[in-house]
């Protein structure tokens, strides 16, 4: 065969051959945007949901911060304005009515991210939900008027400790709540002194047993980490003017524990003499003297001792101490015309800047289901 020949039947193999070489390099950049471009919708997907979780979050903290009421049983709200042009849809649910123990819930928070880049035309908007137990931590009523971990002890038949409430808006506690172990105890005989429903609440075998059964956090207290003072002082003789009481603070008086450890209140510490009102709290023992008056809420670790007359509308709980491992001497209400009244206006209003959520530790998640 000639070399004429073999070259034309060779002609034309070329543009075949060309037009392969093209297809396949085509196939290859189709196949190559095409994983880019499935890349590209994955990290943005992934990217997407990240921000709808931080959405999501923000929702639910800018809603424990801001919520001054307690809810409903039931309640649904929406917060918007969140980062990206996001929303969140709020529920909130009571899984626990106020009694002993303070009310509970679960806040959930679904949110919504509209401005989130999303780069497939069918993909949805991103949606994520975070969830949290809390307790509403001004739901908290009294055992009684006077809770006297450590047990009380009354000098006769004068004076008034009730449970009654002075205000009229709450329905009636104990006058005293004591374990059976020292118990009430008063002396001159003649009518019992506490009123209320019971006159007198026995909780506990002991001081032990019964300081087990009340839900205050006292070596929180304590630490400043459960409550957070507006001011600590150390002795009486710091003891604020009477302008510092116009807003019910919390003032703490550290003056240590045990017997050893007292202060005593009476209207003359401060000239002009000043009462008070809010949340005391004081770590060691506390003495009243003379005359004084406090509205709203008394915590003391040790013992309370009474002598004069002094009129205490509120809530009074004293023995504390025994949460930390100390022994708790017995409060004294003494004898005179005294008065520990439990009034639920007064210890509201005592209790309305720790009003709001208190998160339960351990309880946050993004896997709670719809309902």
């Amino acid at each position: 065969m000639s070399a004429r020949m073999i070259l034309r039947n060779e002609r034309g193999a070329t543009l075949p051959l060309a037009i392969m070489v093209i297809a396949l390099l085509t196939l290859g950049a189709v196949v190559g945007l095409n994983r880019v471009s499935s890349e590209r919708r994955n990290v943005g997907s992934i990217q997407a949901e990240a921000e709808a979780y931080s959405v999501a979050q923000a929702g639910m903290e800018r809603y424990l911060a801001t919520v001054s009421a307690q809810p409903a049983a039931s309640l649904d709200t929406t917060i918007t304005g969140l980062p990206g042009n996001g929303t969140a849809a709020i529920s909130v649910r009571r899984l626990r009515a106020a009694g002993t123990l303070p009310a509970l819930y679960v806040v959930r928070s679904v949110a919504t991210h509209a401005g989130a880049v999303r780069y497939g035309p069918t993909d949805p908007t991103p949606q994520r939900s975070v969830t949290q137990f809390a307790t509403w931590q001004a739901s908290w009523t009294p055992p009684s008027g006077w809770t006297a971990i450590g047990g009380l002890s009354k000098s006769g038949t004068s004076g008034i400790l009730t449970g009654n409430d002075a205000c009229g808006q709450a329905p009636p506690v104990a006058g005293v709540t004591v374990p059976v172990d020292p118990g009430y105890m008063q002396s001159g005989g003649g009518t019992s002194v506490p009123t209320g429903i019971p006159p007198i609440n026995y909780l506990g075998a002991n001081s032990q047993q019964m300081s087990d059964l009340i839900p205050i956090d006292w070596a929180g207290i304590l630490a400043q980490t459960a409550i957070t003072p507006d001011l600590v002082i150390s002795n009486v003789q710091q003891w604020p003017p009477a302008s510092f009481f116009t807003n019910w603070p919390i003032l703490m008086v550290t003056n240590g524990t045990g017997d050893g450890a007292e202060i005593q209140l009476d209207a003359g510490i401060k000239n002009p003499p000043v009462n008070g009102r809010g949340i005391l709290i004081v770590r060691g023992n506390l003495r009243f003297g003379g005359q004084y008056q406090w509205d709203g809420i008394i915590l003391v670790g040790g013992a309370i001792r009474s002598s004069g007359d002094q009129t205490i509308s509120g809530a009074v709980i004293s023995g504390l101490n025994t949460k930390i491992g100390l022994p708790p001497p017995t409060s004294d209400m003494g004898s005179g015309n005294k008065t520990f009244q439990y009034d639920s206006c007064k210890v509201q209003n005592a209790m309305a800047k720790l009003a709001g959520f208190n998160l339960v530790s351990r309880t946050w998640g993004d896997t709670w289901p719809t309902w």
